[in-house]
């Protein structure tokens, strides 16, 4: 899944960076002469370029699916269950999670050992169920279950946008949403997006593109296209805060946005054919993880913290170690291993920053009339930043350095000059690789730091000396 994109990033951006460094190599060759290390470098700027942008591709993909996760469960987790008991939804929603996954294991049960011409079946977009259907004539009892499961993550989708947005439950919006989630595939990323992606591909080939620079703004336009969802969700979310509980126009295209994104999130959970059958398990068991974590709330925080603490105690390499047979070798793999080592200090310093807010702002923000979602994003979630970008910072930093074992399983990075120089007993190579590795570590936790510094207020914003204490408790393990 993210091999095709570090290579491609790696293939534009080495030119580049090599070039820089050639440069300050031309500036500086009395260094080089007095410094073996340094000679070094400047006689591989080639490959320690790809390296240095490999390690960071590799750490910058597992942060941003750590944050997401984390702060996400860390939310949810420090939240009241929902939907909340004697809720309309309550019924539904149980029901049609159960159904999903008895629809997910009779297509785990009844799946083909192989089936061809289904490569463009893609679960979110109805359009392609047909090639499903028509690809496994043999097959049917399998095709059909993906189909229906498909369809009952539509509904799963509808439901809880319904539910979510605030209204108190308004099912005027719910078949919008449903609307949203089976129009959205076949509407934006289709017709609309490839007409208007493709005439700005025909308007660079006629300025006089070609070669390497055109194929390139291709794969980029085509990942627009595809990541129609992304975008989707960012509109979604920069009118989210306005909503209030009357039906307006602009709940209505929520409902409708909210039903696409989230159709075509909980669609990542369904079978696919060709699929690992061990993958395909474990997607069927998160699925019914991030369910239970939904309906429990707070009272899963604790056993989420200790699952979360154990993996984090496992040894760097017995994890890669443990991703080959379940995933393989290369990037995706990595990523993965990576996102469970960095989501303990997000998710503990998520949690503990919810639970310390003073229920006073809260009920003066409720007793001022704003929803549910206006109290997360502009009360909670700003108090909370502090503590959780602390968070950040600890899991990046620690990201950096066990991305150097990922290059045991084939991902790549700054670790090949630390393992071969070992092999070797090439000290410069070693010290290479040592030193660009903290040079990256020190270069994110700056960056974050001023980050902080700009995204917190100056009111809430952590002292640094109480920063250290709360980020050391914050990070510790209890197994």
């Amino acid at each position: 899944m993210f091999d095709d994109i570090v290579r491609m990033v790696v293939r534009q951006l080495t030119p580049y960076l090599k070039a820089v460094g050639d440069t300050v190599c031309a500036q500086t060759p009395g260094l080089a002469e007095r410094w073996s290390t340094y000679e070094f470098m400047c006689r591989n700027t080639q490959a320690l370029a790809r390296q240095s942008i490999e390690h960071v591709i590799l750490t910058l993909i597992a942060m941003i699916v750590a944050i997401l996760l984390g702060v996400i469960i860390g939310l949810r987790v420090s939240s009241s269950p929902w939907p909340r008991r004697g809720s309309l939804l309550v019924w539904p929603i149980a029901i049609l999670v159960v159904a999903v996954l008895l629809a997910g294991g009779v297509a785990l049960a009844t799946m083909p050992e192989s089936l061809a011409t289904v490569d463009a079946f893609r679960p979110a977009d109805p359009g392609s169920w047909s090639q499903l259907l028509d690809a496994a004539p043999g097959n049917r009892t399998f095709a059909l279950a993906v189909v229906l499961q498909a369809a009952l993550v539509f509904g799963l989708a509808a439901v809880l946008v319904a539910g979510l947005l605030p209204g108190d439950t308004d099912l005027r919006l719910l078949p919008v949403a449903l609307a949203g989630a089976i129009l959205g595939p076949l509407v934006v990323p289709r017709p609309f997006l490839h007409t208007l992606l493709l005439q700005i591909y025909r308007l660079a080939q006629s300025a006089g593109l070609e070669g390497g620079t055109l194929r390139t703004l291709a794969t980029v336009l085509n990942w627009v296209r595809e990541a129609a969802p992304l975008w989707a969700l960012l509109v979604l979310v920069l009118i989210f805060g306005r909503l209030s509980h009357r039906l307006t126009w602009q709940k209505v295209l929520a409902a409708a946005l909210g039903g696409y994104v989230l159709g075509a999130i909980l669609s990542a959970f369904v079978i696919r054919p060709g699929a690992s059958t061990t993958i395909l398990v474990l997607q069927l068991l998160l699925f019914a993880v991030f369910a239970m974590l939904m309906m429990l709330g707070e009272r899963a925080a604790d056993p989420v913290l200790y699952v979360v603490g154990i993996i984090f105690t496992i040894p760097s390499l017995a994890m890669f170690g443990i991703m080959i047979p379940i995933i393989g070798i290369g990037v995706d793999p990595a990523v993965v291993a990576l996102t469970l080592y960095a989501l303990l200090p997000i998710l503990r310093n998520t949690i503990t920053a919810m639970r310390q807010l003073n229920p006073s702002i809260i009920e003066a923000g409720r007793g001022m009339g704003m929803t549910d979602l206006q109290l997360l994003t502009r009360v909670q979630i700003p108090l909370a930043l502090p503590i959780i970008l602390a968070g950040v910072r600890v899991s990046t930093v620690m990201t950096v350095g066990i991305a150097s074992i990922a290059t045991l399983i084939g991902a790549g990075g700054l670790g090949e000059l630390i393992f071969h120089g070992i092999n070797r007993t090439n000290t410069r190579m070693v010290l290479t690789g040592a030193i660009w590795i903290a040079l990256l570590a020190l270069l994110f936790d700056y960056i974050l730091g001023q980050g902080e510094i700009r995204w917190v207020s100056k009111g809430i914003r952590v002292e640094e000396g109480e920063e250290v204490e709360q980020v050391a408790e914050a990070t510790a393990v209890s197994v």
